[in-house]
């Protein structure tokens, strides 16, 4: 799979839904198990995005 690179404005669009998150949800104070969860939120946010879509939901 080849990776899609991000545009300026997906990207402040990502920073804001990670934003919105943490104040819905909270985060960890350590920095790396935060770490973790960004890469974690930006990886379903961009499978949401970008992802192929025509499977069933469930």
């Amino acid at each position: 799979m080849t990776e899609q690179r991000l545009t300026e404005d997906e990207r402040l669009e990502i920073a804001c839904a990670w934003s919105d998150f943490r104040k819905d949800y909270g985060a960890s104070y350590d920095d790396e198990t935060m770490r973790l969860e960004h890469r974690a939120f930006k990886a379903g946010w961009e499978a949401g995005r970008h992802g192929d879509q025509s499977g069933v939901l469930r």
